[in-house]
């Protein structure tokens, strides 16, 4: 979703965050939402448009080149094709 939209995550010295720092900063989700919602609407304020997940997390979303539309939809395509045909690869070797 977020390379059709533009958008990535990075950690605010520019890197990719890690698949820890990603657990955390969904964990951390929930007191955005805990606060009423105010946590979503600080990117309103804040330099960075960062949301209190973001801050608590240390990480920034920033703008990136999009990926057309269409290469998600193929490669999902892709994928449902070919579990299609190892479903009727199962089904006739029964």
């Amino acid at each position: 979703g977020r390379k059709v939209l533009g958008i990535a995550l990075h950690a605010c010295d520019g890197s990719p965050i890690s698949f820890q720092r990603s657990m955390l900063r969904n964990l951390a989700k929930a007191l955005s939402q805990l606060t009423l919602g105010i946590g979503y609407k600080m990117q309103l304020w804040t330099p960075k448009r960062q949301t209190l997940h973001d801050k608590l997390t240390d990480c920034v979303v920033v703008s990136v080149e999009p990926v057309p539309v269409w290469i998600p939809w193929v490669i999902n395509s892709l994928a449902i094709g070919g579990l299609c045909i190892a479903l009727v690869i199962l089904i006739i070797s029964l």
